[in-house]
């Protein structure tokens, strides 16, 4: 993958976690999480994501649900470029995740 990592590849801890279900609040770095470095997080999924979940924060937790994740592709779609690369990227593990949970949570550095 060229935007996202898996836990075992994870070699620090400046990444966004993207994880299924619902923040437990108890654990990070699941091992069927996917995992995203800062820089490619603000440059490819930041603004996508803001713009169907406006109070997203950075540096906190925020759910996202299958009908907004239907948003954030057709936006990704428009936008084209690495936005639409990443969330493609990560769309398989996405439709993975909602076939078992209602959403995913994006957890911020």
């Amino acid at each position: 993958m060229r935007y996202f990592y898996t836990e075992s590849e994870r070699t620090d801890t400046c990444y966004f976690e993207f994880q299924k279900g619902d923040w437990s609040e108890q654990s990070y770095w699941k091992p069927d999480s996917l995992l995203m470095e800062e820089l490619d997080y603000e440059n490819c999924f930041y603004d996508v994501v803001v713009s169907v979940v406006p109070d997203h924060d950075l540096c906190g937790v925020t759910t996202i649900t299958a009908e907004q994740w239907v948003v954030i592709r057709e936006k990704a779609a428009k936008m084209g470029g690495h936005t639409l690369a990443a969330v493609m990227e990560a769309d398989g593990w996405v439709q993975e995740c909602f076939r078992d949970y209602d959403v995913f949570t994006i957890i911020g550095m």
